[in-house]
């Protein structure tokens, strides 16, 4: 008859394809924000002195793997002063005062090695960067100061404790690659002239700003 009800409308079409949310939400680590500052000693500057830093990281892998790799740019810098012994032609001929402050800007692949619980995570990183500094040497002839500028070679690891969202943690940061200029070997307890090689270690604590998103995950 005509007044028959019509069928619903997925009988008009049995043959197409029905989409079902299969998927569950997760949390994922979107991106990364950290602050650092400790201890810094190098081959160049006779005393340690301090440093202080900041990074920003980004997971390049799925949700489920957020936080085995990433990939980030830090900026650090530091302030070390110190006596230095001057030489030439193998003689001491006095004592001055070396100073170098520096940034440096390093971009680096973070890879997480071991995961205790949801508590802490141990982990390494590897890349390299460029330096670009000041150095004076005072009380030998004079003042004396000119900028310092390298590349460098970077590595790290550390130790991340808490849950995800914000994660204190502990590192050891090494740094090794050539600066140019003038006073690093005078810095160095060499005559002034020339470049030399340059390596650095430094221990700090920091706070990490884990910011979370939403990622689906087929079941």
């Amino acid at each position: 008859p005509d007044d028959e009800p019509a069928p619903p409308a997925f009988w008009e079409a049995p043959n197409e394809d029905i989409e079902l949310d299969t998927g569950v939400q997760l949390r994922r680590t979107a991106l990364l924000l950290e602050g650092r500052a400790g201890m810094h000693v190098d081959g160049l500057a006779p005393s340690p002195g301090g440093t202080i830093g900041v990074g920003l990281r980004v997971p390049v892998l799925d949700a489920e793997q957020a936080r085995l790799l990433s990939v980030g740019l830090g900026l650090d810098g530091a302030y070390l002063n110190g006596e230095a012994r001057v030489t030439q032609a193998g003689a001491v001929v006095g004592v001055s005062r070396f100073t170098h402050a520096f940034v440096a800007l390093t971009a680096d692949a973070r890879l997480r090695l071991l995961a205790v619980g949801d508590t802490a995570e141990i982990y390494a990183g590897l890349g390299g960067g460029v330096l670009l500094g000041r150095a004076t040497l005072s009380g030998y002839r004079g003042d004396v100061d000119a900028g310092t500028r390298g590349f460098l070679g970077a590595a790290s690891a550390g130790v991340t404790m808490g849950t995800a969202g914000h994660r204190p943690f502990l590192e050891v940061r090494g740094w090794a690659g050539a600066l140019a200029s003038p006073l690093v070997r005078a810095g160095a307890g060499e005559a002034p002239g020339g470049g030399s090689g340059f390596f650095a270690l430094a221990a700090v604590v920091g706070y990490r700003f884990e910011f979370l998103g939403q990622a689906s995950a087929a079941r």
